[in-house]
């Protein structure tokens, strides 16, 4: 293994930082401090770092370490030790961003093992979208998006199974090649498998012998030309096989590690539309996408990315961003595209959206939501008496005969809506 640079430790017990030491001395550069401060500020100097912290401090416990670790250097790789074998301890260490939890007395083998897995897991500071189709969605900075982003990452610094789960109109695929690519093993190949090529009960068992092929390491031909061994395998369309040939999959998954000839360096990432799936993957990671509903403050930025290429589109009226931010998009990025591919730009302004009957009903019903119903039949009022008094050039007399109203009535008018 490449020598690691370097691996810091907080312990306050002499004997088991020497054991640490003693054990990975071959291995790594070794830092050990006993103050946490020290500690902190010496992880936010080396990003790269793999940390060990002890739970069972005097100072204070290794989850208060964990938390001001993270805050300084959240790609810091961290093993967590303890003394007991606390579940719900070990489950907290996890979901504050420790990748493994040992217990005490430490066994040497364990100690190497966790450290040579998490040195495979590269720097994902350096992470880009280049040359990935299908991503211009990843525009704007909203916090969902943020948030979505760094879990982007940490999945991708990561070797461990992942599930990628998305509502339907969201590219799970360009999910899964972003985290491939910027992975550890991200100069091989990434082969997809589509469960509806084998949603016919006769072709199951080929699904099984390419599958087996392509975990142990090997290059089938029926799913296309495999120049290198994959590193990862990309699985999607679950929601179109039978639940049974489902649950076979989910079953295989949750227990292939223990089984023979599988190459534990290949990555599997499942792309699945339904959160039901999910208690059946507990054993893999979880990447959620967030739909483009929950990321209205985006919307401009993904629709200038998505109008890039379309000369005639110059620019976008103000009052078509404002329509797609009141409608909810349940066919979230795939419909926006298709919406903007489908509206004509006049004089290169895209100003007029071709929304569908149940698209435009939902867009209303976006409004009555947001707004009483009298406020919006004032703004309609207003937009109208506006358009009339244009056109008849400011002729007050002869927008009162076209609306049938006496003169009186439709000045009274115009002063309640301050015209």
């Amino acid at each position: 293994m490449a020598k690691l640079s370097p691996v810091l430790i907080i312990e306050d017990d002499s004997k088991v930082a020497s054991q640490v030491a003693e054990v990975l001395r071959d291995r790594a550069e070794i830092l050990s401090y006993g103050k946490i401060e020290e500690f902190v500020k010496a992880s936010s100097e080396r990003p790269k770092c793999l940390a060990i912290i002890d739970y069972d401090l005097k100072e204070n416990d290794g989850l208060f370490v964990l938390r001001r670790l993270k805050q300084q250097n959240p790609y810091a790789r961290t093993i967590m030790l303890s003394s007991s074998n606390n579940i719900p301890l070990a489950v907290t260490a996890a979901k504050l961003g420790a990748l493994e939890f040992l217990r005490k007395p430490l066994i040497a083998a364990d100690l190497v093992q966790a450290v040579e897995r998490l040195s495979r897991e590269e720097d994902v500071r350096g992470f880009s979208f280049d040359a990935v189709a299908g991503t211009e969605w990843l525009q704007g900075n909203s916090t969902a998006l943020l948030g979505f982003e760094d879990e982007l990452m940490k999945a991708s610094g990561s070797i461990r199974d992942l599930t990628v789960l998305a509502e339907r109109g969201i590219d799970k695929r360009a999910v899964a090649e972003l985290v491939h690519r910027n992975g550890p093993n991200g100069g091989k190949k990434m082969v997809e498998i589509d469960l509806d090529s084998f949603k016919k009960e006769s072709l199951e068992g080929h699904f099984w012998a390419t599958l087996n092929e392509l975990l142990s390491g090997g290059k089938p031909a029926g799913i296309g030309r495999v120049e290198e061994e994959p590193a990862t395998v990309y699985i999607e369309g679950f929601e179109t096989v039978s639940e049974h040939f489902r649950l076979s999959i989910f079953d295989f998954m949750k227990n292939k590690d223990r089984k023979n000839g599988i190459n534990r360096e290949i990555k599997v990432v499942l792309g699945v539309c339904e959160a039901s799936l999910l208690p059946k993957l507990d054993n893999f990671d979880l990447l959620t996408v967030p739909p483009l509903r929950e990321r209205k403050a985006d919307l401009p930025a993904i629709v200038a990315e998505l109008l890039r290429d379309r000369t005639e589109a110059l620019s976008v009226s103000a009052e078509t961003l404002e329509m797609l931010s009141y409608y909810d998009f349940p066919g979230n990025y795939e419909e926006l595209e298709n919406l903007l591919r489908s509206s004509v730009p006049e004089n290169g302004v895209l100003s007029r959206l071709s929304l569908g009957q149940s698209a435009f009903l939902s867009y209303v019903r976006s409004l009555t939501r947001m707004y009483p119903l009298n406020r919006l039949r004032e703004t309609f009022e207003k937009k109208l008496l506006k358009r009339l008094i244009g056109i008849s050039g400011g002729n007050l007399h002869a927008v009162a005969r076209f609306l049938n109203l006496p003169k009186t009535v439709l000045d009274d008018r115009m002063r309640d809506l301050d015209l």
